[in-house]
């Protein structure tokens, strides 16, 4: 009896165990993450660990010259993204295409090092202002306006299912929920529990070269820069 109880409970453990635990954006890995990992290390960001779940899309971003280093050796990825790093983020995923139209933002003069980027992203409907006149480059930017400038960029392409998430079934702004449900069912984001996006919480740069990456690895924009690391 005591042998059978034994290797009842050894049975139940082991099965507990075989049950994955939820995938959340600090779970999902890239084609790229373990070459991405070594070049971090030869770029010496001192903060940006090779074991960290983002050390492969930082990488991926600065090799691509999407993003770069706060300094010659941080890239600061905690640290909250705004306005203007996120959209200079996408204008450099696109290869910097030419500018022709003028900005008709006040705040976004064109001595602005983001000015091309912001004056892009709204002529292309990536962005809107926070007004008619204003862009507010500077405020901060939710994980929720984030995935919504990638979706744009993408065309704003309908998703064919709505999202696991409880949380962002009462978002009032429509381009939202239909990014979320589009960024969820592609892989661009598994939020940041199995049932949580977060909508309202802020990006940080780390989470948007991670969203951008997978968005490219998997073929949702840009043709121009490559999914994996050069």
């Amino acid at each position: 009896m005591r042998k059978s109880f034994v290797a009842l409970t050894l049975a139940a453990v082991m099965a507990i165990a075989a049950v994955p635990a939820f995938a959340d954006d600090t779970a999902v890995t890239t084609t790229a993450a373990s070459v991405s990992a070594n070049s971090v290390s030869a770029n010496k960001f001192t903060d940006v660990e090779s074991t960290k779940w983002f050390a492969g899309d930082v990488a991926w971003a600065v090799e691509n010259g999407v993003a770069y280093g706060t300094s010659n050796t941080t890239f600061a990825p905690y640290k909250t993204c705004q306005r203007d790093e996120i959209v200079a983020f996408l204008y450099r995923t696109e290869k910097e295409p030419a500018v022709s139209a003028n900005s008709v933002f006040t705040d976004v003069a064109k001595k602005n090092w983001a000015y091309n980027a912001v004056t892009w992203g709204a002529a292309e409907g990536v962005v809107a202002g926070t007004s008619k006149t204003t862009f507010s480059p500077k405020a901060v930017c939710t994980r929720a306006q984030a995935v919504t400038f990638i979706w744009r960029l993408a065309k704003r392409p309908a998703a064919t299912k709505t999202s696991v998430f409880t949380d962002t079934a009462s978002l009032k702004v429509a381009d939202y929920k239909a990014a979320i449900n589009w960024a969820s069912e592609n892989g661009v984001t598994a939020g940041k529990t199995a049932t949580e996006f977060a909508p309202s919480d802020t990006c940080t740069r780390a989470e948007i070269v991670s969203f951008i990456h997978r968005a490219v690895e998997k073929g949702l924009i840009s043709s121009t820069v490559s999914g994996n690391n050069l």
